[in-house]
């Protein structure tokens, strides 16, 4: 699922069927495997820093 950086920390505290019906996917548990990727490697970054400040790990 692509998320712009902006949106991801609103997207990983949604209520489960909101996430899936906005990203038509199911959304991530805290324990399944999440891969950032950005062109230069900042925004990844900021990313993980996010996701695991919400206890994805």
């Amino acid at each position: 699922v692509y998320f712009p950086v902006g949106e991801l920390v609103e997207a990983l505290q949604m209520d489960p069927a909101e996430f899936k019906e906005r990203y038509n996917q199911k959304m991530p548990a805290k324990s399944d495997p999440v891969v950032f990727s950005c062109l230069a490697g900042k925004r990844s970054k900021q990313a993980l820093g996010f996701a695991t400040s919400l206890g994805f790990s």
